[in-house]
């Protein structure tokens, strides 16, 4: 072969790898292009369901709180519910707020324990079988350590840790009306406070006045053990 055949097969060679690279370019971007839509179809549908939990969430939370005001009125006004009312989920009871298995969680403790705040009426609070954490504790120890009429809280079968029950122990010694706390194998906390005086005697009787019951918890972190 002369030099000028080699050089005229070396272009040529030349092209055709130009022309592979090329094709190679343009199937590359078509892809590009195609994940690219997908991507935007993914995110648009992202943002939908985004738009529909934080609905549902604000709705939820506007019913959690039209519950607890109704429950709070029906109180101050002297229309109790009754014993049956107040075993079920939901219902109006007699000064008591019954959600249990409502798939609650710290957010929803946190508007309840804004409610609370304060109130001498509700007596009872079961929030059992929820996924409440130590952060959903403290919302309730804080009520706790305020003026409150509390007797009974059920907080069972939830997600709080050791943290959650300290907590919940040190607002109840920190509350006026509490003169001894006691922590009990397992998680239930009893207060015990003043109660009224005894008839043959002057001293003030001292009787269990609020249990917690935070028996049976799961925590979602390695560093709260199970209660």
């Amino acid at each position: 072969q002369n030099p000028q055949e080699v050089l005229v097969q070396r272009i040529a060679e030349l092209y055709g790898m130009i022309l592979l690279s090329e094709e190679k370019l343009e199937c590359s971007t078509e892809e590009i292009e195609s994940k690219n839509e997908s991507i935007d179809l993914i995110d648009r549908e992202l943002n939908k369901i985004h738009s529909y939990v934080v609905k549902e969430e604000e709705s939820k939370l506007r019913i959690l709180r039209s519950y607890v005001r109704v429950v709070k009125e029906s109180v101050s006004l002297g229309k109790l519910g009754s014993e049956e009312d107040g075993e079920k989920a939901g219902e109006v009871g007699a000064g008591g707020i019954y959600l249990p298995e409502s798939n609650l969680g710290d957010e929803e403790l946190h508007v309840v324990a804004s409610m609370l705040r304060g109130n001498d009426t509700i007596k009872e609070l079961v929030f059992r079988n929820n996924k409440i954490t130590d952060d959903g504790a403290r919302a309730i120890a804080l009520v706790l350590a305020d003026r409150c009429a509390l007797k009974y809280v059920d907080l069972r079968n939830n997600m709080i840790s050791r943290i959650g029950i300290k907590a919940i122990s040190d607002s109840l010694e920190r509350s006026e009306r509490v003169c001894q706390v006691f922590v009990h194998p397992g998680g239930k906390i009893e207060a015990f406070g003043s109660s009224e005086k005894d008839s043959e005697s002057s001293a003030l009787a001292v009787a269990s006045i609020c249990i917690v019951d935070v028996r049976d918890n799961t925590p979602d972190n390695h560093d709260g053990l199970r209660t």
